[in-house]
């Protein structure tokens, strides 16, 4: 690690959060509308967006620098 903080300012950060947000939504309209296929494809979303974020995170270079 440089020491420099980023306070969750990366693509990665971006990336996950708008992935697992839109899970949840998927989660909370299958729930309400009870479509069992919905809350299963967020679930699945929502897997799928953390590992996007741990995955960019670790993947992050000198790329995620110069973006910033």
């Amino acid at each position: 690690m440089s020491g420099k903080v980023s306070h969750g300012n990366t693509p990665a950060a971006w990336i996950g959060t708008v992935v697992l947000l839109a899970g949840a939504l998927l989660v909370s309209l299958g729930v309400v509308v009870h479509w069992s296929w919905l809350w299963i494809a967020g679930t699945v979303l929502c897997v799928a967006g953390a590992a996007a974020w741990i995955g960019l995170q670790r993947a992050g270079g000198k790329w995620v620098e110069d973006m910033w």
